[in-house]
């Protein structure tokens, strides 16, 4: 018996999806770098009680989930997540991004890295407003790596340079015999060229299976 793809072709549980109880939806919204204000919080409880079960529930990627909500219910609910700031349709880059807790809350991280993941997703979705594919953007401050970069498709990691004993953020790719890493000063032409690899190495694997 062949199994269905799933509906959710990204597999991050953002967005309006159905539950398995009739008549009853998730709505997922896209936390970007996993940081949510009080404000947000508070307010996302808020909408959880008026529209759903009162219930909260966070993901691996670093999303939020209201769950139980009547269909009735669900178009309203999207408008008010997005308007405090938890976008329900948000762009690839934008769902597809974590990042780890870096250098301000963490003591093994060796540089910052939610202010850096908000600049690279912003630099992304800027560059290429029309991308469609799903990817997974990761930021992590360390070797430890909590932000799992070896299973992103486009990853940063910081690394401490031996020549000059600082702390940079080394931009790397999931494809390694393609890229490997990429020096910090050839960051900008190594973002515009990414989403455009990623089509040629989505395309060819697609094709080889």
């Amino acid at each position: 018996m062949e199994s269905a793809p799933p509906d959710d072709v990204f597999r991050d549980h953002a967005g309006v999806q159905k539950q398995k109880q009739e008549g009853y939806f998730y709505v997922g919204a896209s936390v970007l770098r996993g940081r949510l204000t009080p404000e947000q919080m508070h307010s996302a409880a808020d909408l959880a009680q008026r529209y759903g079960s009162g219930e909260l529930r966070t993901t691996v990627m670093q999303n939020l989930l209201i769950v139980n909500v009547p269909q009735a219910n669900t178009e309203l609910l999207v408008k008010e997540l997005d308007a405090i700031g938890l976008k329900v349709a948000g762009s690839p880059f934008w769902r597809g991004a974590i990042a780890c807790s870096g250098s301000e809350f963490c003591k093994l991280a060796l540089t910052e890295t939610k202010s850096y993941a908000r600049w690279l997703v912003q630099e992304l979705d800027d560059r290429f407003p029309g991308f469609d594919q799903h990817l997974k953007l990761h930021v992590t401050g360390c070797p430890n790596s909590c932000g799992q970069h070896w299973i992103a498709d486009i990853a940063s990691k910081a690394r401490r340079l031996r020549s000059t004993a600082k702390c940079m953020m080394l931009t790397t790719s999931a494809w390694a015999a393609l890229w490997g890493s990429i020096n910090p000063s050839r960051a900008q032409s190594a973002i515009a060229a990414w989403p455009q690899k990623f089509r040629e190495r989505f395309r060819a694997y697609c094709s080889s299976t």
